[in-house]
């Protein structure tokens, strides 16, 4: 995400530099400027060169920088820290809760008070922060719902369209035809995705054998070892293929070949990345209802009720059986995924940036400069 932005905006002529935490022993070439666990020092630095700021995710490390010297920061949020004390809606022991004070109570519950009272205090200075930029930005009009921020915005995040593209409805059709009877999930494999769900609502279509399928399962996370287990248990691990990560050209020939995809997340997705891609790539989609996945997929998908394993089985027996279904889901996803090609995500942030930063020196909203530094 970071670099399709900062890529775009260097692109559009402006400076950017990244600043992350993260260390890397071989960098990749790229056109923009990439600072590694700067010290606060070349923070203060940092700050001071540049117009504008913009942190993409959790951390508040330059916030507080960039008040002191009185410089725009914007502040787009990745999941739900400004409704949930553990900022994300799910824990060790599964979903929790995304309001204030039901978070309050579950993890007085489940994590101690002095915990609850560590994450109570980080959770008010999220909340201070968020009052205190130019602008909160959403991925979806669903989180945007769930936070309810001011001066928010929704932006849904960029996506590599021509990487998953595929030609046309009949061409699309006719690699869905191909793997009609096969199932096909890509993500990490992680608690909150559902695939255990996925898994069990595949062990009842795959027992009522009215036609061969398999399920194909393209990621890889810490639940794989439960999940090959839970597909042992339910008797159709010899149904089940895990195929492990993938990247690049690999993972585009696994979505190119995949059947019916199923994208069955257990929590509330703030965004559906992997929606669109799976839509540019002209897949029929069953994905759960509540949460960023079917925001993106809109028409272009059937829904089931997060966790509701009769109801997933039973959308998935329906595309299964119906090639009518397949072929108005793939010309949907055709479509949207055309709409979604539109909207240029880097464009709005650059809109947004110029429109601050005019303001910010009183030239007021809709003035802005001929090229910024973010």
């Amino acid at each position: 995400m970071s670099h399709n932005l900062a890529l775009s905006w260097t692109e559009a002529g402006h400076e950017v530099t990244v600043v992350t935490g993260v260390p890397c022993d071989s960098e990749r070439p790229v056109p923009y400027r990439v600072v590694r666990r700067p010290s606060s020092a070349q923070v203060a630095a940092l700050v001071d060169a540049h117009d504008i700021v913009f942190a993409n995710g959790a951390s508040m490390r330059l916030f507080f920088t960039a008040w002191g010297k009185r410089k725009p920061f914007v502040w787009k949020h990745a999941t739900y820290q400004l409704c949930s004390l553990d900022g994300f809606g799910w824990t060790a022991d599964g979903p929790s809760p995304l309001s204030p004070l039901a978070s309050v109570s579950h993890h007085l519950k489940h994590s101690g008070l002095w915990q609850t009272a560590r994450m109570t205090t980080r959770f008010g200075v999220r909340s201070l922060v968020s009052k205190l930029v130019d602008a909160n930005i959403a991925v979806s009009n669903h989180q945007a719902g769930r936070q309810r921020l001011p001066r928010s915005r929704v932006i849904y995040n960029p996506v590599d369209f021509e990487a998953f593209a595929v030609g046309n409805a009949d061409q699309a059709e006719a690699l869905v035809d191909d793997a009609s009877h096969t199932f096909t999930y890509v993500g990490r494999l992680i608690a909150e995705k559902g695939v255990d769900d996925l898994i069990a609502a595949f062990g009842r279509v795959a027992r009522e054998k009215t036609a061969p399928c398999t399920l194909k399962i393209v990621g890889g996370g810490p639940e794989a070892g439960r999940l090959k287990e839970l597909a042992r248990a339910h008797e159709v691990d010899e149904l089940v293929t895990f195929v492990g990560e993938k990247e690049g050209g690999e993972l585009l020939a696994e979505v190119r070949s995949a059947g019916i995809c199923v994208l069955p997340s257990a929590w509330e997705e703030p965004m559906g990345l992997v929606t669109l891609e799976l839509m540019a790539a002209g897949k029929p989609l069953i994905v759960s209802a509540v949460g960023g996945l079917s925001e993106c997929a809109g028409d272009a998908c059937l829904t089931f009720p997060n966790r509701d394993v009769d109801s997933l089985a039973a959308a998935m027996r329906r595309l299964a059986g119906s090639a009518e279904d397949r072929r108005n889901l793939i010309e949907r996803a055709l479509a949207r995924a055309d709409r979604f090609r539109a909207y240029k995500s880097p464009d709005l942030y650059l809109m947004l940036f110029a429109e601050i930063i005019s303001g910010r020196a009183g030239g007021g909203v809709g003035s802005a400069p001929a090229k910024s530094n973010t």
